[in-house]
């Protein structure tokens, strides 16, 4: 039950300077150890990658398995039920609706004087995406992957990398790629786990797929 506490009054005052002298939680132990790992992966590359993620997420997954293949999408199809699917694409549709509204165009015009002035509006080249999944992707969060993926696909963004925690036994959730797949980011769409990069390239759904 919520402690109520009566204003002005002695109690207030002492809560509220407790309040304002708050600092950040988070532990300095932490931001050292988040340092080591930057920097064993600026260093290492993949093989580093690949020691924290059996470390964190899937003890048993390989640098073979970096690409995610059209059989792992496919199957993922087939892992979700068509109302997952009816859901999924109704709220795409919404994002979309809502996001098409925020493009901006190129404008340009020219002064008596010959001058010409304007404002060029155009997408960054590339952009990364983060899909929360929990420890040992336990809980994915769908709704990252149109939150992000949909304004990234719209914006015009080409080169789109999606990175998420693998489950423990390295594969991906089939939600999220199915998700993934029908947001229809561009073809260069790279998927990468926490550990080694889990990339495939995206395009229509699979045949066979809801419908």
């Amino acid at each position: 039950m919520l402690e109520l506490i009566a204003y002005p009054s002695d109690q207030a005052d002492a809560r509220l300077a407790h309040i304002a002298t708050r600092k950040a939680g988070y532990a300095t132990d932490l931001e050292s150890r988040v340092a080591e790992i930057l920097s064993a992966v600026r260093r290492d590359g993949d093989p580093a990658l690949l020691r924290y993620t059996h470390q964190f997420d899937a003890p048993n997954l390989d640098l073979d398995r970096l690409t995610v293949s059209e059989a792992e999408i496919a199957a993922a199809y087939q892992a979700v039920d068509a109302g997952f699917l009816e859901v999924l694409r109704a709220a795409s549709d919404n994002i979309s609706a809502f996001h098409q509204h925020q493009r901006q165009n190129s404008w340009f015009t020219t002064k008596p004087d010959g001058t010409i002035l304007g404002q060029m509006v155009r997408p960054v080249a590339a952009a990364g995406l983060y899909i929360p999944g929990g420890k040992g992707g336990a809980t994915p969060l769908i709704s990252s992957v149109l939150m992000n993926g949909i304004p990234a696909r719209i914006a015009g963004v080409r080169d789109v990398a999606l990175v998420t925690p693998p489950r423990g036994d390295g594969s991906v959730n089939p939600h999220l790629l199915v998700a993934a797949r029908e947001v229809a980011l561009p073809a260069s769409t790279s998927w990468a786990a926490p550990g080694p990069s889990r990339r495939w390239h995206m395009g229509p759904p699979p045949s066979g797929a809801w419908t």
